[in-house]
């Protein structure tokens, strides 16, 4: 029972400390070169392209196909907003 209530204490504060840095880390992130993530228009260009990389006139696409999909994507939104 003692190992129990110790492994539950563990956990806890495991979890609390990754919850803590990740909320630190995001006010940080100037540091990780990380400025376009507040660039939404930007965020959203990313999102819409991943999500249509995967398919081909309605039909879905291989991995390979899809990972080239996504290349040019990204590289069409980096160009996009002047990432590029």
């Amino acid at each position: 029972m003692r190992t129990v209530r110790f492994a539950a204490l563990a956990a806890l504060v495991g979890l609390s400390s990754v919850i803590g840095s990740a909320y630190d880390s995001a006010a940080n992130a100037g540091g990780l070169n990380l400025d376009w993530l507040s660039n939404q228009p930007y965020v959203e260009c990313l999102k819409t392209t991943t999500f249509l990389a995967g398919w081909n006139n309605g039909h879905p696409q291989g991995k390979a196909q899809e990972a080239a999909a996504q290349e040019r994507g990204r590289h069409y939104c980096n160009r996009q907003y002047g990432y590029e």
